[in-house]
């Protein structure tokens, strides 16, 4: 996945907001990179730029070399947003099965077959008759993301997927998305607010400017994979925040 010399407006009245600006950079098969910067900044614009929601108002975006509405139509990219979007009238199997009956054109029997062995994966296969109302938070985004990972894409794009859960349940959630990650090593892309999540994360942590947003600096966590929830006492682990922090504050 690569952006070119990206730019975003939208009309406002008699003028525009320009939410980002300039913006490059690339994910290389099998990386995680995170995406961080102050509120409005963009980050959520850019997720939706590469995943064909919105179209760019200058510059390119490509995933696996085509636009990403083609990527998207050929189920290369899994999109996990900030609410896990469950349909409330499909169960928790049918939700999963969902993107497999639309985007790759299989059976009503197959798909359900694909996504049980996925709700298996995420550990809720016990749960799959049950509806979205009926699961917490954290089972909720559990099931996005098997619905995202069942599909194999090829780039899993996260809009802060954790952000509506408590903290405890937003910790435990990093790491066994992390687990689901390493079983698949899809190119991953994540915007958060969280420093200490971007860094657990990510191989790599791009820090956007406000807006208009633009890229002002990397920084390279310093961990070992795979990763567990002990990583955040290393001094590594806090070397890596200190440096995101550095860049967010001399932006």
């Amino acid at each position: 996945m690569a952006l070119t010399g990206v730019g975003k407006w939208f009309a406002a009245g008699q003028g525009r907001v320009e939410a980002l600006r300039g913006v490059s950079f690339s994910v290389q098969c099998g990386e995680f990179v995170a995406v961080v910067g102050p509120s409005g900044c963009g980050k959520s614009t850019l997720l939706r730029l590469i995943a064909g929601l919105l179209v760019p108002s200058e510059g390119e975006v490509l995933v696996d070399g085509a636009p990403p509405g083609v990527a998207r139509a050929a189920k290369r990219i899994g999109y996990i947003p900030q609410e896990s979007a469950l349909l409330p009238w499909r169960t928790v199997l049918d939700n999963v099965a969902l993107g497999l009956e639309v985007n790759a054109r299989r059976s009503r029997r197959e798909a359900r077959e694909q996504a049980w062995v996925q709700l298996a994966v995420v550990g809720l296969a016990e749960f799959a008759g049950r509806y979205p109302y009926q699961l917490s938070g954290g089972m909720r985004q559990r099931v996005a993301l098997a619905r995202a990972l069942v599909i194999a894409p090829r780039l899993l794009l996260l809009d802060e997927p954790f952000a509506a859960l408590d903290e405890l349940s937003r910790e435990a959630m990093r790491y066994e998305l992390l687990a689901l990650w390493e079983r698949v090593r899809a190119s991953a892309l994540l915007v958060t607010h969280s420093i200490a999540e971007a860094v657990a994360l990510a191989d790599r942590v791009l820090v956007l400017s406000p807006r208009p947003g633009r890229v002002v600096g990397e920084a390279r966590p310093e961990l070992p994979r795979p990763r567990a929830p002990e990583v955040e006492r290393s001094a590594a682990f806090l070397a890596a925040q200190a440096a995101v922090r550095g860049l967010l504050g001399a932006r």
